[in-house]
C-alpha cells in the first residue's frame, strides 16, 4: 500500500514582536497563510484562469493582488466585501501578508471585482 508524503513547507519561522499599540492586529494567520500561498502559487495560478474585465486606465492595483486579498478576506470570514476597508490598513493584511507596499484595495474597488467575476470565468 502506498502512503502519501507529507507537504512540508520550509519558510522563515522567525517572528518579529512589536507591541506599538497601532500595528496590533489578531489576524496574524495570514502570515502563514502568505507563506503557503507563495510557496505553492495558489493566488498566482488561480489568476491565470480568471479574465481581468477592468478598463486599464482606472487601474490601482493589479488584478493578482486584488484576488490575493479577496481570497485571505474570504479565509478570514469576510463573505461579503464588508470590511475591506477594514483590510486595508490591517498590518497583517498589509505589507506583511500582501508584499505590495501600502496600497490595498478599499470595499468599492474588491466588491466590483467581484461582482464581475463569476463561475463563467472560471470555467
Amino acid at each position: 500500500m502506498l502512503e502519501a508524503e507529507a507537504i512540508r513547507p520550509n519558510f522563515n519561522r522567525s517572528i518579529f514582536i512589536d507591541f506599538d499599540e497601532a500595528k496590533i492586529t489578531s489576524d496574524a494567520g495570514f502570515l502563514q497563510m502568505r507563506e503557503v500561498d507563495y510557496r505553492f502559487n495558489i493566488t498566482q495560478s488561480g489568476c491565470h484562469h480568471l479574465i481581468d474585465e477592468r478598463s486599464a486606465s482606472h487601474q490601482k492595483h493589479t488584478f493578482e493582488q486584488m484576488i490575493r486579498q479577496r481570497v485571505y478576506q474570504i479565509a478570514a470570514g469576510d463573505e461579503d466585501c464588508n470590511d475591506a476597508d477594514y483590510f486595508r490598513i490591517d498590518p497583517a493584511m498589509g505589507r506583511r501578508a500582501l508584499r505590495n507596499g501600502l496600497h490595498r484595495s478599499g470595499r468599492k474597488d474588491i466588491c466590483k471585482m467581484h461582482e464581475k467575476i463569476g463561475f463563467k470565468h472560471v470555467f
